[in-house]
Parts: structure tokens; sequence; C-alpha cells
């Protein structure tokens, strides 16, 4: 039987396309399973796969429901950058603390497509992925009358990927916010700010209850202004 050239090249194009369709729908099908897994209670296969999932996930895919009773978000994590560059003479120069959390949210609202909506996405999922690290480090915290703190000073050694990463977007929103320069070290910290609970609700934000947790002082990486 003879088959048209047009016939048979719309046949291969109906293959392909539905090839195409049934390959993004398993890939959109295991996307979802992963994020449902992720945020399923403990179970034995989260356990098992978690060093996968959690590679996966984050940063960009990483989700929070304690919006949502009866967990609520009982804090708040900000990230703070200063640096010190070599002036004349020698002498080490050293900025202020700037607040890299804040800046990012102002410098993204109402643009939900900008790239710095993607540092950002990044950045908190680096702070929280961090803070995850501290409280499974032992020598991270300590004690007192009961009550469980953290250390006001780190090592990056911790979380050495997420420190990176924080360091990096810290590092690029200094740049952005006093020009370019070349800066020699940068230190990032961060700051914990605990929610008052419900039976407390009419008190008004203290920002100075924020604890703020240091980390070492670092070589400033080489990247472009936010």
């Amino acid at each position: 039987m003879t088959v048209a050239f047009g016939t048979r090249r719309l046949a291969v194009r109906k293959t392909v396309w539905w090839a195409a369709l049934a390959v993004c729908c398993a890939v959109f099908a295991l996307h979802f399973t992963f994020i449902e897994i992720v945020n399923m209670p403990a179970n034995p296969i989260k356990l098992q796969y978690y060093d996968l999932l959690d590679a996966y996930v984050n940063p960009f895919f990483t989700q929070n429901w304690s919006f949502f009773a009866p967990d609520p978000i009982a804090n708040d994590l900000s990230l703070f950058v200063r640096a010190q560059r070599r002036g004349a003479g020698g002498k080490m120069l050293q900025s202020p603390w700037y607040d890299v959390s804040d800046a990012l949210i102002d410098a993204s609202n109402g643009k939900p497509l900008s790239p710095i909506g993607s540092e950002n996405l990044a950045l908190s999922a680096a702070v929280v992925q961090f803070v995850n690290a501290i409280n499974k480090t032992p020598s991270a915290t300590f004690e007192r009358r009961g009550q469980k703190y953290v250390k006001p000073h780190l090592k990056t050694s911790i979380d050495p990927a997420d420190a990176t990463l924080m360091a990096r977007i810290g590092t690029a929103a200094l740049l952005r916010q006093y020009g370019a320069m070349r800066l020699d070290r940068v230190q990032i910290a961060l700051r914990l700010y605990r929610f008052p609970r419900f039976t407390e609700r009419s008190k008004p934000d203290r920002p100075q209850d924020g604890h703020l947790v240091m980390l070492e002082w670092q070589p400033a990486p080489a990247v472009a202004p936010l």
C-alpha cells in the first residue's frame, strides 16, 4: 500500500506530540510525588530517600505549611551582611550591617517575574536550611535554665553549601546598595525573631528582641551586583 508523504509526516508528528505529552505528564507526576512525600509526616519512604528528596526540592521547591493551624509560624528569619575592605594606608574599613532579606523583598514587590524574586526564593530556602542545620548540631546551641539558645558565633562548616549561597547573595546585595567595589571579606548573620503567641497578640512588635547569630568572616566571593 502506498502512503502519501504528507500523511506519513502527519502521523510522525502525532507520534512525537503524544510522546512529548507522555514525558511531560510523567515529569509532572514525579515532581508532585516528590513534593507530596516531602510535606508528609515522617514515614519510612521519606526517611529512606531523604537525601534525594532534599537535593531535588531545595532551594526552589521548598514549601512550608506552618502558616496554618495548629502550628502557625512562630519565628521570622532575616539575613544581614557586612563587609570589610582595605583602604588607603592598608587600614581595614568596615561597613554597617545591611538587611539583605528586607532589601530583596522590597526590590521584588510587584515584580513576580523579576530575577530578584528567584534570588529571594533561593535565599529564603538557604536560610531555613541553615537554621535546620543549627538545630541538628549540638555544638551550635547551649542550654540555660532549661531553655535552648543558639550560640552567637558559628562556623560555616555547619552547612557549607547554604552558607556559601547566603554569602554570595548577601555580597551581591551589598554591592547593589553601595556600588561595585572591591571587598576583601564578608560576614553574614541571621536575626531570629520570635513572634508573640496568641495570648500576647496585643503586644507591639519589638525587633530588638531578635537574636543575632553571626557566622565567621569569609573571603568576599566574586559576584556581580544584584
